[in-house]
């Protein structure tokens, strides 16, 4: 399944995103508009606030003058009845000075006008202050009520002696309390008013003499940079397009130089030949791999990097870039390790090419920079809801370190961390860039975790979407009963014959081999898959291979015969590169019909394949009627560099010397380092190569890896010494042929 997604959305394309707004769109921000604008927010502003004070001020007023009248009148109420009882005994003698005294305090008070004592006659008897009207008057309404004039309040009582009247007092109070507050109200007010038509007048002429300059001077700088601007993306798409365009006409000739150099390194050439060829090659390929990153650094600038969607094996992408920097790492003297968890899932939508890219490049930086110890690819599930999830890679090693302030300009184009490494090793700075663009661009994200002398962890998360038929759920889950998509009674039976096999040298093997003998050929990598396949469609028989990740040949025999129950059978031969006894009777025991082992010739193929064809499924045959197809072990250390009886075409030869270095190179790393288990799955998966392709001496001394047996050291020496025979001899082949086709 692929699908092409540009990186560009389709409503702008190209670097139209990044064009300025229309003429007609600036208008609305045009210096006029924001000065009218600002006017009316100045206005509506002061408004608000001249409002927000008229209102606070009548409301504090008006709770306050209640207040302060109540208090005047109960102060002319209480002070003549209180005087009238302090004063009895002076209006009794008729004592001024005595009467006097008893006013004491009340003639202290600001807001007391007045206060008059007579006697019963009404003769005035004592004084205090001035009375705003004739004494007499004061006493013309009625005993203890209040009388309120607009300048006071008068108030009187009588002074009583025996139940007989003995005279009267009268106290007046001042109201200017209120009018002082009246006055000071209106102050207020118009003060507020006053302020706010002057700050509205300020906010006017600073508007229009300050602020309307600068937003002027303002848009014409924006005009000026629009300008600008265009003139400068328009500079960038130019560059971009002219990197891009020189860059694929500098990599169409190089194409063609490193394929002439690969031709010419498959010659007969002496030493020193052969020491500036590899000169060449290796400058021809640094030069390459520049030419590639400012290639990609350019269609990303200009917009037309397009993303290919499609199946994505997780597991052998991680393969695929651990085996094709293992070489490298065990020159340096480097572990190069790879894990996948469980939960990662076989296969997912993704870019495949884009997701090697990155993850090639923080491995082969993590290689180049690292002097000792390890380098481990990581990759593992973050997050996971439903078929969506989030893919975490991670590169560490034991490098050096970056310091914290150093690794803000790591993912920079052109930026390098240390200079002198970069002379030392070579790069043109843009692989982290690149690969943090390519990320971003993936809707992923991507990151750095590092200490000093700590080594450092590079890590990017993408986003992705597991495929329904990946075989990615727990063992458990993947072998319930499923139908499987049984083959039919066989004169309308399928040409079509499913392999189940990991090792790429061998499933070209196997295509090739069965195409010959007139079979159509569909691959998987797993037994997982192999299951998937046949829930599928109809295959009458199936190749196992018996050694495969996630799920091997046998358990996938097992659930697959699980599955059939009592109806008609797939015929089931296993393929491997284990000739020790009991081999046969363990792939029979686990429901295999047929036993082949590698190499496998065109002939044990094609009878094996004759005698479990559909004819042969109308019945289950016994276990004695299946005619045993092993051949006779291989001698330990077989002398024979390649097998005269094994037909190799060029196509399979040339897959296996791509291959084989790095296979190699992941056996020689495991002995340097003493991992017995990483020597026994590599020795195991080169020994099927050697067997598939007919080079018995290389898979005898991989056997011998893989058993542990003898010197680890040795038998590899062994083995890279063979290798270098067979490669130069598989070469000699290719260059023959390929003359001979010439001619």
């Amino acid at each position: 399944m692929t699908s092409r997604r540009s990186l560009v959305p389709p409503q702008t394309g190209g670097l139209e995103p990044l064009v300025p707004a229309p003429r007609e769109r600036r208008r609305l921000l045009s210096s006029s508009r924001l000065r009218r604008v600002l006017t009316l927010f100045v206005v509506a502003l002061l408004l608000a606030l001249s409002g927000l004070n008229f209102l606070l001020v009548s409301r504090i007023f008006g709770a306050l003058t209640p207040k302060m009248q109540s208090d005047l009148e109960w102060k002319a109420r209480r002070g003549a009845g209180e005087l009238a009882h302090a004063a009895e005994l002076g209006i009794v003698r008729a004592d001024e000075r005595q009467i006097e005294s008893s006013l004491a305090g009340y003639d202290r008070d600001p807001d007391i006008l007045a206060i008059v004592v007579t006697d019963r006659s009404g003769k005035v008897l004592a004084t205090h202050g001035r009375p705003p009207e004739p004494e007499a008057s004061l006493f013309s309404s009625a005993a203890r009520s209040l009388r309120r004039m607009p300048d006071y309040y008068v108030s009187w009582v009588e002074v009583p002696s025996e139940g007989s009247p003995l005279g009267r007092v009268a106290v007046v109070v001042s109201t200017e309390q209120l009018r002082a507050a009246d006055e000071l109200k209106r102050n207020i007010l118009v003060c507020v008013a006053a302020g706010g038509f002057a700050a509205f007048l300020f906010a006017l002429l600073f508007v229009n003499a300050y602020i309307g300059p600068i937003i002027t001077a303002t848009q014409n700088a924006f005009e000026r940079l629009e300008k600008t601007t265009a003139k400068a993306l328009e500079g960038v798409r130019l560059k971009s397009e002219f990197l891009a365009n020189t860059s694929h006409e500098i990599r169409t000739p190089m194409n063609g130089v490193l394929g002439m150099m690969e031709l010419l390194s498959r010659t007969a050439l002496n030493d020193k030949q052969r020491r500036y060829l590899k000169t060449l090659q290796t400058s021809a390929s640094g030069l390459m791999s520049a030419v590639n990153d400012i290639l990609d650094f350019s269609k990303m600038e200009a917009g037309k990097m397009e993303l290919r969607e499609e199946t994505c094996r997780v597991r052998a992408l991680v393969d695929e870039v651990t085996e094709l920097f293992a070489a490298r790492a065990e020159l340096r003297g480097l572990r190069l390790e790879a894990k996948v968890d469980a939960e990662v899932p076989t296969q997912v939508e993704a870019d495949t090419e884009r997701v090697r890219q990155v993850l090639s490049n923080l491995v082969g930086n993590a290689v180049k920079f690292t002097e000792t110890g390890r380098v481990t690819v990581h990759a593992s599930v973050e997050e996971s809801k439903g078929q969506v999830f989030q893919l975490r890679f991670e590169v560490t090693d034991t490098g050096v370190g970056i310091e914290p302030a150093r690794q803000s300009r790591l993912f920079e184009a052109f930026s390098q961390v240390d200079g002198s490494l970069t002379r030392k090793h070579g790069g043109t700075g843009l692989g982290l860039s690149i690969s943090k663009q390519l990320v971003a661009l993936m809707k992923g994200r991507m990151g750095v975790i590092s200490e000093p002398g700590e080594g450092s962890t590079f890590w990017f998360v993408l986003p992705l979407r597991r495929l329904e038929s990946t075989g990615t759920l727990p063992l458990s889950v993947a072998l319930m009963p499923r139908p499987l998509a049984l083959p039919a009674s066989p004169a309308g039976a399928t040409r079509k014959i499913l392999v189940a096999e990991d090792n790429a040298i061998n499933q070209e093997v196997m295509r090739e081999m069965l195409s010959e003998l007139g079979y159509e050929v569909d691959v998987v990598e797993t037994g997982l898959l192999a299951l998937a396949a046949l829930e599928q469609r109809a295959y009458p028989l199936v190749l196992m291979d018996c050694q495969m990740p996630e799920l091997d040949g046998y358990e996938a025999a097992r659930e697959i015969r699980r599955r059939e129950g009592t109806g008609a059978r797939i015929a089931l031969i296993a393929v491997t590169a284990h000739a020790f006894e009991g081999e046969r009777d363990k792939a029979l025991s686990a429901g295999m019909d047929d036993y082949v082992t590698k190499p496998i010739s065109a002939s044990v193929l094609s009878a094996a394949i004759e005698r479990w064809w559909p004819k042969a499924l109308s019945r289950e045959p016994a276990f004695g009627e299946r005619p045993p197809s092993l051949p006779p072990a291989p001698p330990e250390r077989a002398e024979v560099l390649l097998d005269p009886g094994v037909s190799r075409s060029d196509a399979v030869v040339k897959v296996f010397l791509m291959h084989v270095p790095a296979q190699v190179g992941l056996i020689g790393g495991a002995v340097a380092v003493g991992d017995d288990e990483a020597l026994r799955s590599a020795a195991h998966r080169l020994k099927g190569s050697c067997l598939a392709i007919g080079v018995p001496r290389m898979a005898a001394l991989c056997a011998s890896l893989e058993a542990g047996s003898g010197d680890a050291r040795a038998t590899f020496d062994e083995l890279a010494a063979a290798f270098a025979r067979v490669e130069r001899e598989l070469s000699d082949q290719l260059v023959a042929s390929d003359e001979s086709v010439a001619s």
